[in-house]
């Protein structure tokens, strides 16, 4: 319908754009005297995406300019204009892809974020320096640095909260006590009462010092966070029994009196069991959700539960849980809720970093070949 509307090749654009899976990888480089943008596919089938985007360019002199520039083909090469010391792409944010600046452009970027007012350009070099750490152009150690020096400055509260959803992975990654002890600092000084709120839930989750331990424990005994409702609460008790299983009978009973809502009493009796510190009693948990539907309801509980078993700090315990519950994804689907299938795979492997739980998946792959795509694909996600 809209083909005779446009010289554009729509038919070849939809063809890429719908039919073709994954996404374009645009890698900037400042040359001698041009600036070289280079699109590739990450499967290698010559695969070009057609799409308009801008980039902002900074110059020694103090100018910037902008790049407004549609990529239909590999390489687009601009002259400089200027001497340039970095080069930001997709400022606009409406670039669909992996964007790489070059490595004088990530440096400047990482050093000079705080000096940007344009709140919508921050934003996506933030989606932008995330997805370069997924694909491991910055190590984690850079990431969280970055996150740490911005979070506690950004003006802008989605921007925080972006860095904040970002920050929690860097944070298990690195293990880095004097990340939890600076994190802390800014949760007791931040302006901002409810991103302080999310980032104590995210240091909770993250945490692996004893003085990070300490303080949530005193935090959640004496309740003194009034940012904090009766769900945050129960999720603070959930992570300190995991982490001290010395008090995890007092934690759970403690945190049980404090409910009154019948409800929510249930919902903590049952996701509570899968704090307990016995691994036999953890594999024995872990059977039951398989082995009957009713099991598994109400299914947000029992995902909930299935991810405090496959909790990060547990990985090699729970890594035999991977291939069975890979297994059942199957008949998840068949007995539960359209949206179960996704939020089980992710409880099951959300907690998971290492290489052998990859090599737990890619045995599920070899084993199961003709695998149904849909599910294949929530798996393929919950890797990400």
């Amino acid at each position: 319908i809209l083909d005779k509307y446009t010289d554009e090749d729509l038919a070849t654009f939809s063809d890429v754009w719908v039919h073709q899976k994954g996404m374009p990888h645009i890698s900037v480089e400042i040359e001698d005297m041009e600036i070289v943008f280079t699109q590739s596919d990450p499967y290698n089938r010559g695969t070009l995406w057609t799409q308009s985007f801008s980039s902002r360019v900074i110059y020694a002199d103090g100018r910037e300019g902008v790049i407004d520039l549609t990529m239909r083909d590999g390489e687009h090469r601009i002259a400089k204009g200027g001497d340039i010391v970095a080069l930001l792409p997709n400022s606009c944010g409406r670039g669909y892809g992996l964007f790489i600046p070059d490595e004088r452009s990530r440096e400047w970027i990482m050093t000079n974020f705080a000096t940007l007012d344009d709140a919508l350009l921050r934003e996506s070099l933030v989606i932008t320096l995330h997805e370069c750490y997924q694909h491991d152009i910055i190590t984690a150690e850079q990431w969280l640095d970055f996150i740490l020096r911005h979070i506690a400055i950004e003006p802008n509260y989605l921007i925080a909260s972006t860095l904040n959803d970002y920050l929690a992975g860097a944070m298990i990654e690195v293990h880095n006590p004097e990340a939890e002890n600076y994190l802390w600092r800014v949760i007791c000084t931040h302006n901002n009462p409810s991103l302080s709120r999310r980032l104590t839930m995210t240091l909770a989750h993250a945490m692996v010092s004893k003085h990070s331990y300490e303080r949530i424990y005193k935090l959640w005994e004496s309740m003194s966070n009034t940012q904090l409702d009766e769900q945050d609460y129960m999720t603070l008790s959930y992570e300190l029994a995991i982490r001290l299983p010395e008090l995890k009978d007092y934690i759970c009973t403690t945190q049980l009196s404090r409910i009154t809502n019948r409800d929510r009493r249930a919902q903590y009796e049952y996701i509570s069991r899968a704090t307990v510190a016995d691994t036999a009693e953890r594999d024995a948990l872990f059977e039951w959700l398989l082995n009957e539907p009713q099991n598994r309801r109400p299914e947000p509980w029992a995902a909930s539960m299935l991810g405090y078993l496959c909790h990060h700090t547990r990985q090699q315990e729970s890594l035999p849980y991977i291939y069975k519950g890979l297994e059942a994804l199957t008949e998840i689907q068949r007995t539960g809720d359209i949206f179960f299938p996704r939020n089980w795979v992710g409880a099951l492997l959300g907690g998971h970093y290492s290489e052998e739980a990859k090599a737990e998946v890619e045995r599920f792959f070899e084993d199961n070949p003709d695998y149904a795509p849909l599910l294949r694909n929530k798996i393929l996600q919950a890797c990400n």
